[in-house]
């Protein structure tokens, strides 16, 4: 089941079924023909669209769509999402990361991690030792160090900041 939105003002109920798409729990005669890879005519219950594939963000299952002339924006959330906004939360808005926590408590080994620097996605920015095993610490996201809270041979609590983004 997905919920799709367009242009933040129509939702619809989509959902791929044995007997073909059911669209909003009505079942929709769909063909789509392929003309290049980013045109297609798509014939729904007997009515021919042109459709031209304008932009696709998978991370955020967002894309446009320009549909007899017309510019859509389109918004995708499957089940995950539905179930995690019902609980209050937004994963897309959430992957703005600012902070990196210890995931358990332990011991700094390494740091690698230096005020103003650079680094990229999961580049090593620290090691913690915990339960006798070396847990190599990388960065969720690209970004720059702001600051860094904790130094080598420190022992740190769960969910404590180690680095700030």
């Amino acid at each position: 089941m997905l919920s799709i939105t367009i242009n933040d003002k129509s939702t619809y109920a989509a959902e791929n079924t044995k007997e073909g798409i059911v669209l909003n729990g009505s079942i929709k005669d769909w063909q789509i023909l392929s003309t290049d890879n980013t045109r297609y005519e798509i014939l729904v219950d007997n009515k021919v669209y042109n459709a031209e594939v304008v932009s696709i963000d998978v991370k955020t299952k967002t894309l446009q769509l320009k549909i007899n002339g017309k510019m859509l924006d389109i918004k995708a959330k499957d089940e995950m999402d539905m179930l995690l906004e019902k609980l209050g939360i937004d994963h897309h808005a959430s992957s703005a990361v600012s902070n990196i926590k210890a995931p358990m408590p332990g011991l700094i080994l390494e740091v690698y991690a230096e005020e103003g620097k650079e680094v990229a996605k999961d580049e090593p920015v620290l090691v913690l030792e915990a339960m006798k095993m070396e847990n190599v610490i990388k960065s969720p996201t690209d970004g720059i160090i702001k600051s860094v809270k904790i130094s080598k041979g420190d022992s740190v609590d769960k969910n404590q900041v180690l680095v700030e983004f």
